[in-house]
């Protein structure tokens, strides 16, 4: 309303002004004037300055107005239409949908059936229709026909370049609106009612069950993860071991390919005598690059229909948390052991390796636990910490580590590992590892030798050597040296048929990333070692 006056009063203000110059102009060729013209002159002035005084009294109140609106679509009170979200006009389901939604998705692609019909699409899920359009128009793909397109957060979006100035704006819109419109604010209640009438959704989810009442906030119930926002990129990153270790994550443009510099050996330097004859040895800077190719990451995750007939907030929070906690546990497996090709990541214990205790340029250091060789796999004693940590730093990392990681039952062992009392092997001694005991009423950090610890099942407990075959292994380094690429979207497509007479629908859900090291002195391995 102000912003409409406002507008008014500047267009009156310019008009008063123009007709007042115009008269003053003809007023001045005369040889004389009269005092009627004199008089309308003066009236003229006195519009002006009526004018004027109209526009400075709108002005604040219409900036007022303009910020109160863009309040009102940073929380999400109105969508980029203006149209207030709880109204649905005629033939408009879901338009002023916000924010964009997962669950509209799969309503859309359910009243659609085998069609690929645009009218059910807009009908149903108009505005995540027309994103995943607008995705598709700045280069990002889908691989098979029918795939919606979905942000994953608008930090990995990137600019394209080299291109007009009209598609760089219409990138820059699209970004802005993708940063407001993918947060949600959830009822931790339903999601605890949701669950118990779908238990079988918890390990999809990756909640914790305690054996009380399931739901039930006064008896425990479920352990509900923290989550500042529902994005799924978010939520991906609070499952993922690496991304919590410290990973670092780089955006992938639309073609799915990036190129990083690094160094690959330092300049040598040395004293000389200044009244030589002879010329200084010369050294040259050794660089390379860190390619990242995206590569697809496909999994499937089963939805009971209940949860998408009546959607909330609440859902989509659900949905989105289903997606990614399959995700990450892919993600982890691959970029710890991935066997590295044109279609999969190389995982980390697929680099090459150094000597033991020798770090070496371009190899992940390898350091063999234990007092010395054992024939059926190697026990982790208190001496391999600080040994770990040294071989760490003789690789020249400028940056400290940022932790372990492990299985849980091996760091369990270590946490729980006690010297003999009285008799040998009886095990109830001191605790033979340095850790943190925690305080009363104080959580146990997770950390030993000073660096945090990531326990991870994507950790195997398959590794061999002489008679054994269930060995595992622990990392330690610098995981900030881990690149990730991701690109920004996911692509979703949806089947009710394969599970039609258990009233559920299979989501495949696609990814793309790939990861990369940095710095591969960065990371310590130690391999084939018992877990108890």
């Amino acid at each position: 309303m102000w912003k409409k006056k406002f507008e008014s009063s500047r267009i009156a203000w310019e008009a008063a002004m123009k007709a007042a110059k115009t008269y003053a102009s003809e007023l001045e060729g005369k040889a004389e004037t009269s005092p009627e013209e004199r008089a309308r002159l003066d009236q003229l002035i006195a519009d002006v300055k009526a004018a004027k005084a109209e526009y400075d009294r709108l002005r604040p109140l219409a900036e007022m107005e303009e910020q109160q609106e863009a309040l009102d679509v940073a929380q999400g009170r109105k969508t980029r239409d203006n149209v207030a979200p709880g109204i649905l006009t005629p033939n408009s389901r879901n338009q002023a949908s916000r924010p964009l939604k997962v669950s509209n998705i799969f309503k859309a692609t359910f009243a659609a059936g085998s069609s690929h019909n645009q009218a059910i699409f807009r009908e149903y899920a108009n505005e995540e229709y027309s994103m995943s359009e607008r995705l598709k128009s700045l280069g990002y793909s889908s691989e098979t026909m029918g795939g919606w397109l979905f942000p994953l957060g608008d930090e990995l979006l990137i600019e394209p370049v080299y291109e007009s100035e009209e598609k760089r704006a219409a990138f820059a819109a699209l970004r802005q609106e993708v940063k407001e419109r993918l947060r949600i604010a959830y009822d931790p209640g339903e999601i605890g009612w949701m669950i118990k009438r779908n238990p079988e959704l918890a390990s999809d989810l990756g909640l914790e069950h305690k054996d009380l009442a399931v739901g039930d906030d006064t008896l425990g119930g479920y352990l509900i993860p923290v989550a500042q926002a529902g994005r799924v990129i978010d939520l991906l990153r609070n499952r993922s071991v690496m991304m919590r270790a410290g990973a670092a994550e780089f955006a992938l443009p639309p073609s799915g390919n990036l190129t990083l510099p690094r160094l690959g050996s330092d300049p040598a330097f040395a004293y000389t005598d200044p009244d030589t004859q002879t010329d200084m040895a010369t050294s040259n800077l050794g660089t390379g690059v860190v390619r990242l190719q995206a590569k697809s990451l496909r999994g499937a995750v089963t939805i009971p229909n209940d949860l998408i007939r009546y959607s909330s907030p609440s859902v989509e929070l659900l949905v989105r948390s289903a997606l990614a906690s399959k995700a990450a546990v892919a993600e982890d497996f691959a970029f710890l052991e991935g066997p590295g090709s044109s279609i999969a990541p190389k995982g980390l214990l697929n680099y090459p390796l150094s000597a033991a205790e020798t770090p070496a340029i371009n190899k992940v250091t390898l350091h063999v636990a234990g007092p010395g060789s054992e024939a059926n796999g190697d026990t982790f004693i208190p001496e391999d910490v600080a040994k770990i940590i040294g071989l760490y730093y003789s690789g020249n990392d400028d940056d400290p580590p940022t932790g372990w990681i492990m299985r849980p039952m091996m760091w369990s062992a270590i946490q729980n590992r006690r010297a003999d009392a009285v008799t040998a092997g009886d095990a109830k001694g001191p605790f033979v590892f340095w850790t943190d005991r925690g305080s009363n009423r104080s959580e146990i950090p997770q950390s030993l030798g000073g660096f945090p610890v990531y326990p991870s099942m994507q950790v195997n407990k398959t590794r061999a050597e002489g008679g054994s075959s269930t060995l595992t292994y622990i990392l330690f380094g610098n995981f900030r040296r881990m690149q990730i690429g991701r690109s920004g979207v996911i692509e979703l497509a949806v089947s009710e048929h394969v599970k039609f007479l258990q009233d559920k629908t299979i989501i495949r859900a696609i990814l793309r990333s790939d990861m990369g090291l940095e710095h591969e002195e960065s990371f310590v391995l130690t391999d084939t070692v018992l877990e108890s």
